[in-house]
This record gives C-alpha cells, sequence and structure tokens, in this order.
C-alpha cells in the first residue's frame, strides 16, 4: 500500500517478470530505487515468481503480485488472482512501465489503455531473434499489433529501434534509444573485494572468463569449443572460468569432460557479486546467439578486463563501436572467436589499449546521465 507520507508522488507501477539473476535485473532494482528520488511512488508488479527474493529486503519500493506465493509456475486460478491484482493496481496507478516484452508487456498494455493511464515500454533484447528462438512465431503477429500502438517505447540500442521500425512497424517517434546504465563507482567498489582463498589457483594462470545464465542463447557450448582451440595453444596453461547457472549445466560439464577440459575449467555458479572475478581475468568473452545490449559487456570494459564478443544482434557492435573498444568475432564461429581470443592474450599492447579505451568507453553508461534520459521519458509520458 501507498504509505499516506507520500500521497503527492506520482504513483508508478512498473510490471516485470524477474528471476533475480539476469543483467537486465541487476539494472531494474536500482532504476526503480531511483524513481523515488524524481518524485515517483513506485510498485514493483511480478508476473512471475522470482527466485531470488532476498534482493528486496532493504528496497523502499512496493513489491506485489507473483512474489506472494511461494509458486514459481502459477495455476490458472493462480493466474486469474493475479490479473485482477494487475487490474487493481494498474487503475491506480499514474503511469505503468512494462520492463518485459511480449506477454508481459501485451497484458499490461491492454489494462493500461481500459483506464487511459500513461504506458511506457521496455524492449531490452531483439525481439525477432527472441521469438524464433523461444517462443510461437504468433507473436510476430502480436508485436506488430501492439506494439506500434503503444506512444512511449524505450529501446536500449539503435538496432533494437530499428527492428522496432522496419520489423514490427512501430514509428521512430514513439521509439526513445535509452542504454542500459551501470553505477561504475559502485562496480569498481565491488570489484575490489578480495575473492575466497581458493579462487587464487584459478587465477595463477591467464583466465578467459565469462558471465551469464547457462542457456542456449548464451552458447557457451560454442564459448567452451573456442576455449579447447586456446587451450591447445598454451598447452594447458591457461583456465577458463564461467558464471552463472541455468538449464545447460549438466549439458556444458559434460561438454568439459568431453574436451578433456576438466582441469581448466571451471562453472562456479551464481555469484551475486561477480566482480571481483571479473576485474582478474585475462579476457571476458561473450559468445551470446542474440542480446539486447549485454549489461555484462559494459560492465567488463569499466572494470579495464579487455573484450571479446559475437557480433550478435543486437548491442555489442554499438557498445564495442564497431570493434575499436573490443574484438568482434562471426557468431557461433569457433574459429573466429578463438582467432580473436589469441589475439589478445598474446599481444600485451593491444590488451594494455583495449584495458584503457574501454574503461573510457564505459563512462557514457554511467547510471545519472543514463536514469535522466529515462525519468524524462516517463514525465513526458505523464504530461501527455
Amino acid at each position: 500500500m501507498i504509505d499516506s507520507t507520500t500521497h503527492k508522488r506520482i504513483p508508478l507501477l512498473v510490471v516485470c517478470r524477474f528471476s533475480g539473476t539476469g543483467g537486465a535485473e541487476r539494472t531494474l532494482l536500482p532504476f526503480v530505487e531511483k524513481l523515488h528520488d524524481f518524485g515517483f511512488d513506485p510498485t514493483l508488479f511480478f508476473l512471475t515468481h522470482p527466485t531470488e527474493t532476498a534482493l528486496f529486503s532493504s528496497s523502499s519500493f512496493n513489491v506485489v503480485g507473483a512474489c506472494s506465493t511461494i509458486e514459481t509456475k502459477l495455476g490458472f486460478w493462480s493466474r486469474i488472482k493475479l490479473l485482477y491484482r494487475l487490474f487493481f493496481f494498474i487503475k491506480r496507478s499514474n503511469v505503468v512501465i512494462a520492463t518485459s516484452e511480449l506477454s508481459a508487456t501485451y497484458i499490461p498494455w491492454f489494462i493500461s489503455r481500459l483506464f487511459s493511464i500513461p504506458f511506457v515500454a521496455d524492449v531490452q533484447l531483439s525481439l525477432k531473434a527472441f521469438i524464433n528462438d523461444n517462443c510461437n512465431g504468433a507473436h510476430h503477429v502480436l508485436c506488430r499489433l501492439v506494439y506500434p500502438h503503444i506512444r512511449y517505447i524505450r529501446a536500449v540500442s539503435r538496432d533494437i529501434a530499428a527492428e522496432l521500425n522496419e520489423y514490427y512497424h512501430v514509428d521512430c517517434k514513439h521509439i526513445r534509444v535509452i542504454p542500459v546504465s551501470i553505477d561504475i563507482a559502485k562496480l569498481k567498489a565491488l570489484a575490489s573485494i578480495p575473492l575466497p582463498s581458493e579462487w587464487n589457483y584459478y587465477f595463477a594462470k591467464p583466465t578467459i572468463i565469462s558471465v551469464g545464465r547457462l542457456t542456449r542463447q548464451k552458447r557457451f557450448d560454442v564459448a567452451l569449443e573456442a576455449f579447447a582451440h586456446v587451450h591447445r595453444q598454451y598447452k594447458g596453461n591457461i583456465n577458463f572460468v564461467i558464471i552463472g547457472e541455468g538449464e545447460q549445466e549438466h549439458y556444458l560439464r559434460n561438454r568439459i569432460n568431453e574436451l578433456g577440459l576438466r582441469k581448466n575449467v571451471f562453472i562456479a555458479g551464481y555469484k551475486g557479486n561477480p566482480y571481483p572475478f571479473m576485474s582478474r581475468a585475462s579476457v571476458f568473452l561473450l559468445c551470446s546467439d542474440y542480446e539486447g545490449l549485454p549489461r555484462v559487456l559494459i560492465e567488463a570494459l569499466a572494470l579495464g578486463v579487455p573484450c571479446v564478443s559475437t557480433d550478435c544482434p543486437t548491442g555489442p557492435r554499438e557498445i564495442l563501436d564497431n570493434g575499436r573498444f573490443g574484438l568482434l568475432a562471426k557468431t557461433g564461429d569457433v574459429s573466429s572467436i578463438s582467432t580473436a581470443l589469441s589475439k589478445v592474450l598474446n599481444d600485451l599492447e593491444l590488451a594494455t589499449n583495449m584495458k584503457r579505451e574501454g574503461m573510457l568507453r564505459a563512462k557514457i553508461y554511467d547510471k545519472d546521465f543514463v536514469i535522466d534520459q529515462y525519468v524524462n521519458l516517463i514525465h513526458e509520458a505523464v504530461r501527455a
């Protein structure tokens, strides 16, 4: 419930799916906290039950929705109850933001229209690639029916904005390109925390690191094959650390054994603070088939870690400025990825320049500048 002391603030509802382990979600919580400083009274409404609820223990905003049940998969009546609650919270809000795509946007957008509530949609990944990889193709039709009617859309990259316009027929005047944000000062403070002593062994050699959910999209299987090439060049004197958890973990562990890499590849699981690991790496590797604007790649740049990324849709090319601030490799191409990794590992001058230039590049994504742009968009929607 909204506290009586905040009745002059603008009631704002943020609707999302949330697991608590992804990069988009690490961006969401500081953003919602910051909205309070700009005169809003934010409420975070979950459409799915988050796996990580400790994140909200010290939050200043309200948390409602599926978080009220211990179920991770909602049954029919639970869905009806959740929909009813969503109606209630949208009706009492002055503006609604959907930070997750597809159904998590369609439904709150429709309800918001019923009550003439201003609505802002977030698009943080390539809808085209995501639907082709994960969803029924009917979502392409639904996107063309819904997204062109949303007046305020925040796209995290220029390529996503172009896709919305060209493939889903969204008028450019309804799209704002506002990137993801990071708190560089906080990031560096977290990175300075000492690692547990047992990890000193893993970073005693040159180390490649990847961070992300262990899903097909992230293509850790391709990363392992590319590492196998580099491993042979280095005669085993190199390690690969993977930070993350997900449904492919068992498959990836089997693949590590098949490739004979058990002594040099370590799946560390989910880490609430991955930055001490990232900051000690020789190279950061992103092997995704598609992204939106991968926050973890920006974080690696900010920590001064040389980066190699697949040139996937969308984001890496934009972040790395066509390869100026990190090396781009062909998506899914083991040879191209391993060649880029070797180039960074074998060229000290190149790696040093990438560290310096990468830290400068990351500054354009610092939180204050980015959040101000987003808040301006929300205020524009409220005024309209």
